[in-house]
């Protein structure tokens, strides 16, 4: 018995010494000199210690955010998220960041291990509707507003990277299991936030090379960057080309067949180009560039435009 308490006053030794010292690292990374929103920050550090809770437990057989042994922690966790945004001005990005880094990073994306969430059996249409209404939300919110603390400034961007890839990727969950054409048609409303986010990538992007240079090379020089890009983009320009045929508003659009003068159509046939000419390399992890071109849409525009050389 004596030995059994004697590993039990260790095992609690190493972990009180392991919570100081991570507890000690979490104020040397967040509470630095120029920090503009210290109280906020005393917050989302016991934030931050949750999530690493939240994470081991779903690292379990059979665990996920969903299950009961989970809950006590996200609860706690969420309560430390609102004294977080309780002390944050509302014109601020870091306000809008919660959903993305304490639900979808920390848990949707760690335990589903695939960008689509709707088909997975995990989650069902109705709950990635949801989760695609949400990012949308967060995705605006990044564009309209500056981060003042440097560390969500970079977060800021890679939240508008992210959101915008899993909105593109789940964006058919809207009419699944349904007559997709004739709700495509009168959904006006998803495709104009396409086009939208095609502009907002572009201001981003934009601005982030500008005014914040060394976060914008550090990201576009990640290893799976230029397949983001370009899926994010094809995605876009794919629903974008294909629901302005459907809806017959091309015939309203001049010179809509013509490359040079049709920007979602010069950016859906360069990525196009880009999954062809990177083909091989793509196939060393397990991806088939063919695949990812859209059938659907290139039928539609072979159709519609008889010119191209699709």
């Amino acid at each position: 018995m004596s030995k059994i308490k004697n590993v039990l006053k260790i095992a609690l030794i190493v972990l009180t010494i392991g919570h100081i010292g991570m507890y000690i690292a979490q104020r040397s990374e967040w509470l630095y000199k120029d920090q503009p929103y210290r109280k906020a920050k005393e917050w989302l550090i016991g934030a931050n210690f949750m999530m690493v809770y939240g994470n081991f437990l779903t690292k379990l057989p059979f665990v996920d955010e969903k299950s009961f042994i989970v809950q006590p922690v996200l609860a706690l966790q969420d309560y430390f998220i609102k004294r977080w945004k309780e002390n944050l001005p509302n014109d601020d990005a870091e306000k809008y960041t919660d959903w993305y880094v304490f639900r979808l990073m920390a848990y949707i994306m760690n335990t589903s291990g695939s960008t689509v969430l709707y088909g997975n059996n995990k989650y069902s249409f109705e709950e990635v509707i949801k989760f695609n209404e949400k990012a949308w939300e967060t995705i605006e919110n990044m564009v309209k507003y500056e981060a003042k603390d440097k560390m969500f400034q970079e977060i800021r961007y890679a939240a508008f990277n992210n959101l915008s890839i899993i909105f593109t990727t789940n964006f058919l969950v809207y009419w699944a299991q349904k007559k997709q054409n004739e709700l495509i048609i009168k959904d006006v409303k998803q495709h104009e936030r396409l086009i939208k986010l095609y502009d907002y990538i572009k201001y981003m992007d934009n601005l982030y090379s500008s005014k914040y240079p060394e976060i914008y090379n550090r990201a576009k020089k990640a290893e799976a960057s230029e397949y983001f890009e370009n899926e994010r983009l094809h995605r876009i320009t794919s629903q974008i080309l294909y629901w302005q045929i459907l809806t017959k508003r091309y015939q309203k659009i001049d010179d809509f067949c013509q490359a040079d003068k049709n920007m979602y159509l010069k950016t859906y046939m360069d990525t196009i180009s880009w999954f062809l000419k990177n083909e091989e390399y793509l196939k060393t992890k397990d991806i088939d560039s063919r695949t990812k071109i859209k059938v659907w849409s290139k039928n539609k525009l072979k159709e519609t435009c008889k010119n191209l050389n699709l």
